[in-house]
């Protein structure tokens, strides 16, 4: 049984999360969707590694990202904000920045909470031009950071959905292969899933900026309807 009535929880913000930050005794926090940024998880970071008062040798967010931008796609913010994300660490060095060298190794889950299968055309241009640019970057400014996108249906730059992606300071992690990419194994019977969740997810109707980019703007007809005639050819 899938639920498809994913709804955000408006009072968990990033001010939530800038409060949780400085609690010294909580070393682990999971979020259901929640009307977050990746500004906002940014500054967790940055508040959690400056703690001095932490205890333990981690702290674990997991967080799940609602609500919709409010463009033609409709895509959920997930997208959008794990790009904003990366772009800020991609921003700061690894000493700036202290999660590597703390006492109190950060450790991130950020989930998306929506099952809907996005359109593949729209995903070429999305990992090409956005997300595998960024994780380059990231990757080269920090070193000792394991950062991994998990995602289902890749193929080349396409791709269905991603699921998680995994930000891991701490230090028996760091000496593990440093793959950018998990392929999680989709079933046949997911092709079902993606399609109710695109009949029956709930689509916010008050998410995010009116601004898209030029040229999502351009692509808007073909992603639309290559998105539509993917489903016919999945069935």
């Amino acid at each position: 049984y899938q639920n498809f009535n994913i709804q955000c929880v408006n009072d968990l913000s990033d001010r939530t999360l800038t409060a949780l930050a400085k609690l010294k005794y909580l070393t682990s926090v999971e979020f259901c969707a929640a009307r977050l940024t990746g500004n906002g998880i940014f500054e967790w970071i940055r508040q959690a590694t400056k703690f001095e008062g932490s205890v333990g040798p981690e702290r674990m967010l997991g967080v799940r990202i609602g609500g919709h931008k409010r463009s033609g796609f409709r895509l959920p913010r997930f997208y959008a904000e794990i790009v904003e994300l990366l772009r800020l660490l991609s921003e700061i060095d690894e000493e700036s920045l202290g999660a590597a060298s703390c006492r109190t190794k950060p450790l991130l889950y950020i989930a998306n909470p929506f099952q809907s299968k996005v359109s593949r055309v729209w995903s070429a241009f999305y990992m090409r031009d956005k997300l595998r640019p960024v994780l380059e970057a990231v990757k080269a400014k920090h070193p000792s950071l394991r950062v991994n996108v998990a995602l289902l249906g890749r193929d080349g730059d396409k791709f269905n959905r991603i699921d998680t992606l995994t930000l891991d300071w701490r230090v028996k992690e760091s000496k593990r292969k440093n793959e950018l990419f998990f392929d999680y194994i989709e079933e046949h019977a997911e092709r079902d899933t993606y399609l109710d969740a695109a009949r029956y997810e709930i689509i916010s109707d008050d998410e995010g900026g009116s601004d898209e980019d030029d040229r999502e703007r351009e692509l808007q007809s073909a992603i639309l309807t290559g998105f539509n005639h993917e489903y016919d050819a999945d069935l």
